[in-house]
Formats: C-alpha cells, structure tokens, sequence
C-alpha cells in the first residue's frame, strides 16, 4: 500500500495462470489470482517481451470478461537495445494481437523507466472505467455507427435502433432497444462492442439487446429523461425552423401574386 500524486494504490503480487495446474498448489495459486482480479479496480497484465505466449492472452481475457480495465506492463524494457526497439515493439504487436486495444507501458524496474506512468494509466483507466456516457452523445455515436455497415435484416426487414442507453459503470454497460431483438447477429453485436471500445471508453464494454417492451429493465430513469428532454429540443428547432420557412413562403407568395397583378393590370402600375 502507498500513495501516488494524492491517490492510495493497493498493489496484489499474484502467481501466474497455467492453462492446467500440475499441482495443489499451483491450483490454489491460481484460484487467489482469479479472487483477486474480482476485487480489483485496474489490472496490470506483467508480459516478459522475451517470452510472450498464450499464457498472456488467456490472463488478459480473464480480467476482461470479469469487467476489469487492463493495462499491460511490458517489462525489462532496459534489455532491449535502441536499434531494436522498434523490431520487438512491433514483433509484440504480433504476438498481442488480440490485445492491441489495449493500453501499454514499456517500462523497467530496473532504471525505472517509466514507472510513475504505470499508475498515472492506471488512475486513467479507473476514471474511464467509472465514467458515463450522456445518453444524448451516445445516440450520436448510434446514428454514427448505424451509418457506417449494412444493418442486419430478416426477409427485407431491417434491424432499427431505436434508442441506446449506458445504466450502469465499472464495467461500462450499455443497453440498446431494437425494434426486433432476434435479428442482432453475433458480428453486429462485436461491431457494436468495438465500435464503443475505440470511440468512447477504450475499454471492454458489457452489451444487452432489449426491445421497447423491457424498458422498465434499466435502472437509471434519468437517462430515459435526458433522451426525452434531448428529443424536445430537437422537435422544438424543428417547429421553429419550419414556422421560419412557412413566413419566408407566405412572404414569397405575396410578391408573386403583386407581380402577377402588375402583369395582368400594367395601367393601373403606371
């Protein structure tokens, strides 16, 4: 435990995660890890750049799948030699591909290169973690999304969007009302979770597809309200915009009809 630009961190030292334990103890290791990244706020995924293996991957999908922010520490940075840094960074790409969404520090316990950049991402990352996206600017981003891919569709009927709210934090959780629920494939929905990952919380976000009749489903009715009060005032530019629109015709046709008066009658003009 210690304090860091005014914030208390509680750092965990856990084992590592075999994919089969070959021992008691090494299953009650692994079981300590697992307990530990529930009751974690931000994970720090340790990855050796000279031995990286599967072994990371199913680490960082464990915490991901709990909810968990992660961000990879990649460590003995000091090994690896200027000339060679941008071959091993992008080497790391390869092998972490999977996880190339994800936040890293190339660090070394070492010289401490970049250790007080650990834990400023890692206050980051708890920040966004916990932070809620206004329903008005994620319907933005819907109408974004929607624009950019074919929709799905059953027999010419066309999956709608309808609405879309974010509940609840830590992990972010999103809940978009379509108009028929069992045309959400299972590559829309990742489109829809990528989509919400790189444009709004760079993190692994939790998706439920609902209809309308299930709206009672989320918790956070001031959402519902911000989205009513954001269709008001779009309804309201509009009246005024077409009362604006139906003065400028009535004045127009005003003139035409003196025009055409001043045609049909030129003496009276003159």
């Amino acid at each position: 435990e210690f304090f860091f630009g005014g914030q208390r961190f509680v750092l965990v030292d856990t084992a590592g995660i075999r994919k089969r334990p070959e021992n008691l103890v090494e299953e009650l290791a692994i079981r300590r890890s697992l307990r530990a990244m529930d009751e974690a706020d931000v994970v720090l995924l340790v990855v050796d750049p000279f031995q990286v293996g599967d072994r990371e991957l199913k680490l960082a999908n464990e915490a991901l799948d709990r909810g968990k922010p992660v961000l990879l520490v990649i460590t003995k940075w000091d090994l690896v030699d200027k000339e060679d840094a941008p071959k091993m960074r992008r080497l790391l790409r390869e092998k972490l591909a999977h996880l190339d969404h994800l936040p890293r520090v190339f660090t070394s316990a070492l010289t401490r290169q970049n250790l007080d950049r650990i834990f400023r991402e890692a206050v980051r990352l708890h920040e966004l973690n916990q932070t809620r996206v206004p329903t008005a600017e994620l319907n933005r981003w819907v109408a974004v999304w929607t624009s950019r891919v074919q929709m799905p569709n059953f027999k010419g009927k066309p999956l709608k969007i309808l609405y879309a709210t974010q509940p609840e934090v830590a992990p972010p959780t999103f809940v978009f009302f379509v108009n028929h629920p069992e045309f959400v494939t299972r590559a829309f929905e990742n489109y829809l979770k990528n989509r919400i990952g790189e444009d709004l919380t760079r993190l692994r976000a939790v998706l439920a597809v609902t209809d309308l009749n299930h709206i009672d489903d989320v918790h956070d009715l001031d959402e519902l309200r911000e989205r009513l009060n954001s269709l008001r005032s779009a309804v309201s530019v509009l009246l005024v915009s077409l009362h604006n629109m139906h003065e400028k015709a009535e004045a127009m046709h005003n003139t035409l009809s003196a025009v055409e008066d001043a045609v049909d009658n030129p003496d009276d003009t003159l």
